[in-house]
């Protein structure tokens, strides 16, 4: 057992590391297409190798650390996007990860849901209701932001998911996949 917690906290520790570092590399390419990709192709990673829990783990401190660091600028965004990352690795755990045999096809449909509910839950959440009703921002501003967590979020996503698809095969030869 003092294993197993002990390979939990390394392994979250590390996909946590590479995520912050993948963040901070990238921030100099702005609000942008390859870091939100590999952000996305972390935690999916993080959920196929060392399960929900640590993935969760991740996808919830990584956006307070992004907010710590000025990587995201707007603290009332952060529950949105821990949200928005808790509900893609739950997805990816629920319909690529919990059967005995991996399938392209629930990769592909977890790819597809995935991608779709955290777009949704980050549009509803932000562009909805955070820049209009809670963020004091002049029109081109909350035009700016309100654009960046539009449809730029479900390409990430996707991207982010085909990216693990492919690394996947790689990695599992370092790593062994987690149970469900």
């Amino acid at each position: 057992m003092r294993n197993q917690h002990a390979r939990w906290v390394a392994q979250t520790g590390i996909f946590l590391a590479v995520l912050v570092v993948a963040q901070i590399v990238t921030r100099p390419l702005g609000n942008s297409f390859v870091t939100g990709s590999l952000v996305n192709m972390l935690l999916i990673l993080a959920v196929m190798f060392c399960g929900l829990s640590s993935a969760a783990t991740i996808g919830a401190i990584s956006p307070i650390i992004a907010a710590l660091t000025g990587m995201s600028p707007f603290w009332p965004f952060v529950p949105v996007i821990i949200a928005g990352n808790l509900v893609i690795v739950f997805l990816w755990h629920i319909i690529a990860l919990r059967r005995t045999e991996r399938s392209k096809a629930f990769d592909i449909l977890a790819l597809a849901v995935g991608a779709g509910a955290k777009f949704l839950v980050l549009y509803i959440g932000i562009v909805n209701l955070i820049v209009p009703l809670v963020l004091n921002l002049a029109e081109p501003q909350a035009g700016v932001v309100s654009a960046a967590f539009s449809w730029p979020q479900i390409v990430t996503a996707s991207i982010g998911g085909l990216l693990a698809l492919l690394v996947s095969p790689v990695l599992a030869k370092a790593i062994p996949p987690a149970k469900s």
